[in-house]
């Protein structure tokens, strides 16, 4: 490959070289991904209608097409597991077999099939690859003993048309174990690091095929497919997947990179100009899947019977509730989760039900319908939310148990974790608070407190025996669950959970919203920190009951509701509430009728009713991804067992990055404070990582110290991704709140409105006499890239008709030909080059000379 003309080596669209050979040819490559959703016809059938959508391309193009797929194409569905198919992959493969792609790429959606039947030869999988009228290409998974490729796969293919010869290869990651709960390390493969079989391949269809464009099909999200352009010489376009990020084309070190966000809902188009066996232009755009494309026939007249047949049937009427959730079925309760894990219980009559949030794949509460609106359940909707085929197993667990298989899914703040902190699973019959918190030195899934755990509204008797219903990966400990060697009551080989929660709804015709609301029905409770019955103080008057609580110090003030709770499904919410600095005390106010609600007094021995009240946390509020606050927990009866769940840091420090803020200015840079807190005699010595999550969004260009230490060392890497800081005879004087500046760091922003972290990483801290002090807690920072002063005049560059454009190119308010002149000055630079969707004001997909003509074109001037 040689780069296109122009690429800076960095991200961005660059334009390439415009005055291509007489010889030079432009072929379309068309690309998709994780359409196997979409594959029942579900909605209004974006899948027909991509197909469509395709077929356009190949006749439309001038020049030579090529059709290629980025892998998570064959499952999950909804019709997956119908039985009047005589394969569940047979929708997603006729599909397939329509589009008629040049080659596909394999990930972990690809062997589901596999993981269900048991097989330790991955013969569903081949027998698929056999059906498909296309290659299935995987060049870094191999057999361990004989280094042969997963059966049914192969390295690479080579496709010519049109005086083009093209060669795609196929790659995934290592999580495709894990996603498999391990099939690919039970049958005896391993999965090759993929930026050497990358390489690798790169070079046998370079030196050995002659090629004129390499294709990477690479299933492996946006961050680690920019990391594969980076570091592997030759690949030309590079379709991405597995994440479902909606990425337009655009290059990184002159790869063009693309992926959508699956379910069939868009394609990519990719154009690229060859001359004398190397690309010399590249772009691309995103094009929507929309109504106004019709179906295609072939696929309406296969999929259409099917649906009716299984797929249309009302089961139940429901009603939509007020809350459905926060996020998704991982973050917290979800209305969905709710009527899974209630009909998984109702079909068993087990104890409690539990399923892990992975294995939930769609919504039974769409967003379209309003509170309180009626809408239908059908079949479909069920077994597209349950889509894979486990069938559902009761197992017995001890209350001790049943506390850790809960606690098993939770992810804690401190954990590294792009996601947040998050529960992971769904739950019937149980009710717990979970307290995402944990003074572990090395933080994973697991680490964290459950508090009140209750079956059936009464507390969990430790050494009493419980009945527990889930689906078949589950029990046998898929997801990390401890349950692979807990006694089976029950085994419904023949019922899936989708069949158990069918029943369920069959046999109720109507559900009510209360029963699934995530807020009235709250059923794992996020607690941050948590005060017994001594400090509170419940008074009543004039027909109001006002309750006072003794804060924690790190309440700095409440925000949102309050929520008066118990474990049988009482609940009763208000806005009435106030924080006095002062006295460091949180009141609750509610109408005293109102708490009728309980059936007696709150204060009562056993009423089991706890305060929940939303506030703001001086530790740990910046760090929520998925919360607007944090959750202060009063028990009220007299009965707490745990006292403040949050790990005080004792003989510890604190280290966080900023105070405030996390945006950085595009093309500019602003610092942020690494601070230490709670070290009693201040920080004498260090030794820390400051590490940038994705160096294409923002990058470190430099640190400085508040005081020279006595001696120090700075080490940034050649990136920006991270800068090493080691410093000694640091004057360790901590302000009036007990902090201390050990560094500022400054960090640049490089592509707009990308979001990644800054993560710390700390190796040893010493008081001044050397004795080291345990981390208690570290506090990174999200950081956002914001519009910046391009030209240097002090103002940021601005988008007034809101279009996701950015016209007004030096900020002053207005545009005019000045902005044309300053976009022209800096089209190649890489602020501007990073941020293509920002300044592409001709939608071509790149920035250059045509779009500085389009910005003359619409000044006045």
């Amino acid at each position: 490959m040689t780069a296109p003309a122009g690429d800076d080596g960095g991200d961005g669209g660059d334009a390439g070289n415009d005055t291509a050979g007489a010889n030079a040819t432009t072929l379309t490559l068309v690309g998709f991904n994780d359409i196997g959703k979409a594959a029942a016809g579900s909605g209004d059938d974006k899948l027909g209608r991509m197909i469509t959508l395709i077929n356009r391309e190949r006749a439309n193009a001038s020049g030579p097409v090529f059709v290629a797929g980025g892998g998570d194409e064959l499952s999950p569905h909804a019709l997956r597991n119908y039985d009047g198919l005589e394969h569940g992959y047979e929708p997603p493969v006729t599909a397939m077999n329509l589009i008629d792609p040049d080659a596909e790429v394999v990930q972990n959606h690809e062997l589901d099939y596999d993981e269900d039947a048991g097989t330790n030869d991955f013969a569903v999988f081949e027998a698929i690859a056999n059906e498909s009228t296309y290659p299935w290409l995987l060049a870094n998974v191999v057999d361990e003993e004989t280094g042969e490729n997963l059966p049914g796969t192969q390295n690479y293919t080579v496709v010519e048309r049109g005086g083009v010869k093209v060669g795609f290869f196929g790659l995934t990651d290592e999580a495709i174990n894990a996603k498999t709960d391990g099939v690919i390390e039970r049958n005896g493969y391993t999965v090759v690091d993929p930026t050497t079989a990358a390489q690798r391949t790169v070079d046998t269809l370079r030196n050995e095929e002659d090629v004129d464009v390499v294709v990477a099909l690479a299933p492996v999200g946006i961050p680690d497919s920019k990391d594969l352009a980076r570091n592997v010489d030759g690949i030309d376009a590079l379709v991405s997947g597995d994440d479902q990020q909606r990425y337009p084309p655009q290059t990184t070190n002159g790869v063009l990179i693309g992926e959508t966000t699956g379910k069939a809902n868009a394609v990519m188009t990719m154009e690229l100009t060859v001359d004398n066996g190397s690309v010399t232009d590249a772009s691309g755009e995103l094009v929507d899947v929309t109504t106004d494309v019709p179906r295609n026939d072939s696929w309406q007249t296969y999929i259409n019977p099917l649906r009716e047949d299984y797929l249309n049937t009302k089961l139940a009427t429901a009603v939509m509730p007020e809350h459905t959730g926060v996020g998704s079925s991982y973050t917290d309760d979800s209305a969905t989760g709710h009527l899974v894990t209630d009909g998984v219980r109702g079909h068993t009559g087990a104890d409690v039900a539990v399923t892990n949030a992975g294995g939930i794949r769609d919504t039974l509460y769409p967003s379209e319908y309003g509170a309180g609106e009626e809408f239908n359940i059908t079949r479909g909707m069920v077994t597209s939310t349950l889509s894979f085929g486990n069938h559902i197993v009761v197992v017995e667990v001890t209350g001790a148990e049943l506390r850790e298989v809960v606690k098993s899914q939770i992810t804690p703040l401190e954990m590294d974790n792009q996601y947040g902190t998050q529960t992971q699973q769904q739950v019937s019959g149980v009710t717990f608070e979970w307290v995402p918190h944990t003074d572990s030195s090395s933080p994973g899934e697991g680490d964290a407190t459950i508090r009140d755990l209750t079956v059936d509204g009464e507390p969990v008797n430790d050494s009493a025996t419980y009945t527990l219903a889930t689906n078949s990966y589950i029990a046998d400990g898929g997801s990390g669950y401890p349950l692979g060697d807990k006694p089976r009551v029950s085994v419904y080989n023949e019922t899936t959970m989708a069949d158990g929660v069918i029943g369920y709804l069959q046999n109720r015709s109507t559900i009510a919203a209360a029963e699934v609301d995530t807020e009235s029905d709250d059923r794992m409770r996020r607690v941050d920190a948590a005060v017994d019955a001594d400090a509170v103080d419940v008074t009543s008057d004039d027909g109001r009951t006002t309750v006072t609580i003794d804060a924690p110090s790190r309440v700095t003030g409440v925000s949102g509701t309050a929520a008066f709770a118990d474990r049988s499904g009482g609940y009763v919410e208000t806005t009435n509430l106030a924080y006095d600095g002062a006295s460091g005390t949180v009141t609750v106010t509610v109408p005293t009728s109102d708490l009728d609600a309980f059936g007696s007094s709150v204060t009562a021995a056993g009423s089991g009713v706890d305060l929940y009240v939303d506030y703001t946390d001086s530790a740990y509020s910046s760090q929520y991804e998925n919360f607007d606050s944090a959750v202060l927990n009063a028990d009220l009866d007299g009965e707490a067992t745990t006292p403040d769940p949050t790990p005080e840091p004792a003989d510890g420090v604190a280290l966080s990055v900023g105070s405030d803020g996390r945006s950085v200015p595009l093309g500019d840079t602003r610092t942020f404070d690494i601070t230490a807190s709670d070290a009693a005699d201040g920080v004498g010595a260090y030794e820390l990582t400051l590490a940038v999550g994705d160096s294409s969004v923002a990058r470190i260009t430099g640190v400085q110290f508040p005081d020279e230490p006595g001696t120090s060392a700075v080490n940034v890497s050649g990136d920006g991704s991270e800068v090493r800081i080691e410093a000694a005879g640091i004057d360790a004087e901590t302000d009036a709140n007990g902090s201390q500046v050990l560094a500022t760091v400054t960090v640049e922003g490089v592509a707009l409105g990308d979001s990644t972290a800054l993560e710390l990483t700390p190796t040893a801290t010493y008081d001044p006499d050397g004795t080291a002090y345990a981390v208690s807690h570290i506090d990174n920072r999200p950081v956002t890239v914001e519009p910046g002063d391009l030209t240097g005049n002090g103002r940021a560059m601005a988008d007034h008709d809101g279009d996701g454009t950015f016209e007004d190119v030096n900020g002053d308010g207005s545009v005019d030909i000045v902005d044309a002149q300053a976009l022209f000055v800096n089209r190649d630079a890489e602020p501007v080059q990073s941020s293509i969707p920002a300044f592409d004001l001709n939608d071509d997909g790149r920035v250059d000379v045509g779009d500085v003509q389009r910005l003359f074109a619409s000044t006045d001037a």
